[in-house]
């Protein structure tokens, strides 16, 4: 048995109102998987399909579990029982798993397994049968054995004991057999106590009702045993998925109605099965459309590529010609703010010209009006030494004289 390992004693909680299913091939290898039984397994859907199932087994469960669980399925037959499963990080976690074959054409194709949560004493009692039987097993000495999800103890008194728990026609056969030999034992006292008429009577209306019971029982048994086999077999085909079996009764009693209700559940599992047969072809044909759509718009995302490559390489272009402007534009740049700097320097050469010519103005104006005293002086020495002249004309003249 495949052996799992690393496990450890956490228990994860089954998560409440979830079914896990999952479905394999005649070989056990998982093919589908919900996506309840992918979260509580702890492993993704990649490495789960097509792995085989017993990747999830736990080293606690006997394998006279898995045993049975074949050996039942194998005969048609579903399974059910609680079982201990590995999680991936090596925890675990329990599960109520029913087992059905999946068939087709009245063959087996797979097997569905359908697990909902256990209850925790149901558990508790699992987790306490599942140790004893390791232990037996350890021991060489397996008491505890399953038939057909069953427990049964491989002892002789527990044949025995099976062997004599009657069924139906058992008990039939029984009460015939009783009828019978009360009508023996009557006749043999009628007879022994010397009424012998009354024991011939006794014991021909005896064994007339022993037979008359033993022909009623027989009918019985025709009629209930046969239509209960019938409809044991229609509900297992039913569970593996085989709805095209359609059960025919005309009787009113019981199982009268009860093949008519699990006719009528069979049809409406068919409607069911035929909706969303026709609800997923629908959405098969959307899914082909959205498929092609996703392939025009891949080819429509090529031809966009395409353009953006040449874009891209025209962006180069671009990108070269404006890092070339980029540094002709850093130069002008340089150039511009030398030019602004010479600017700046020329404005201040500009300002103190015109400080300098200012001054030159101002110093203009004074020279002037020293020019203009300069003149005024002139003037007044101009006719001063007119003056003089004159006196000295004067003086000169009366020297003549």
């Amino acid at each position: 048995m495949r052996l799992n390992l690393p496990v450890t004693e956490q228990e994860f909680a089954f998560p409440k109102g979830d079914t896990l299913v999952s479905t394999t091939d005649l070989k056990g290898r998982l093919t589908y998987c919900n996506p309840a039984f992918i979260h509580v397994s702890g492993y993704t859907r990649e490495e789960l399909l097509g792995q085989p199932h017993n990747m999830i087994r736990h080293p606690d469960m006997p394998e006279e579990a898995f045993r049975d669980m074949w050996e039942t399925i194998a005969s048609g037959r579903p399974w059910t029982a609680l079982v201990k499963n590995r999680r991936k990080d090596g925890s675990f976690y329990w599960v109520q798993a029913n087992v059905t074959p999946l068939m087709e054409g009245g063959q087996p194709v797979g097997y569905m397994s359908v697990r909902t949560e256990p209850s925790r004493e149901a558990v508790a009692q699992s987790a306490q049968l599942y140790r004893t039987m390791q232990q037996e097993k350890e021991a060489g000495q397996l008491v505890h054995v399953l038939r057909n999800g069953r427990l049964m103890k491989n002892t002789l008194s527990w044949r025995i004991a099976e062997f004599l728990r009657p069924g139906l026609s058992e008990r039939l056969a029984m009460i015939a057999g009783s009828v019978a030999l009360l009508g023996f034992g009557m006749g043999m006292w009628a007879g022994n106590h010397g009424q012998g008429w009354l024991s011939a009577v006794a014991l021909g209306s005896l064994l007339v009702l022993g037979a008359l019971i033993a022909v009623a029982s027989l009918q019985i048994r025709r009629m209930t045993m046969g239509p209960i086999k019938v409809l044991m077999d229609t509900a297992n085909r039913m569970a593996a998925g085989d709805l095209t079996e359609v059960i025919h009764s005309d009787r009113h009693d019981l199982i009268g109605q009860f093949t008519r209700s699990l006719n009528q559940l069979n049809v409406n599992l068919r409607s069911i099965v035929r909706d969303a047969r026709m609800q997923v072809d629908e959405m098969l044909v959307a899914t082909r459309e959205i498929a092609a759509g996703n392939q025009d718009l891949s080819s429509r995302t090529e031809s966009q590529a395409s353009s953006l490559q040449q874009t891209a390489a025209s962006m180069e272009e671009i990108t070269g010609t404006v890092k070339h402007s980029s540094d002709t534009a850093g130069q002008a740049a340089d150039l511009a703010t030398q030019t602004t700097a010479i600017t700046q320097r020329s404005s201040e050469v500009v300002s103190n010209v015109t400080h300098t010519m200012r001054a030159i103005e101002d110093s203009s104006t004074r020279i002037g009006e020293i020019i203009q005293v300069i003149d005024s002086i002139a003037f007044q020495t101009n006719i001063l030494a007119l003056n003089a002249a004159v006196e000295a004309a004067r003086a000169g003249e009366i020297g003549r004289a």
